[in-house]
């Protein structure tokens, strides 16, 4: 499983445990793909993406097996 670290946060948050994933996609509640990373690597990541909106996200990850995990973002950055 993947471990988002903190949940809510202000648009500032790493990742445990992604030693599987192939790719990471960002969604907004219409289904806009707002940010999309391609991993390189079996490494914990971190993302600074201040630059969306507060709200409520979709967080995908596609693994080499093209099994997608799917986990829910708060954002709260008061814009």
């Amino acid at each position: 499983d993947y471990n988002i670290y903190p949940n809510p946060n202000s648009g500032e948050f790493a990742f445990e445990h992604l030693r599987d994933a192939k790719t990471v996609g960002i969604f907004n509640m219409l289904g806009q793909l707002v940010y999309r990373k391609e991993i390189e690597g079996p490494e914990d990541l971190h993302f600074q993406l201040d630059n969306l909106t507060s709200g409520n996200y979709s967080l995908i990850i596609k693994d080499h097996k093209n099994q997608k995990h799917v986990q829910r973002l708060i954002i709260q950055n008061g814009r």
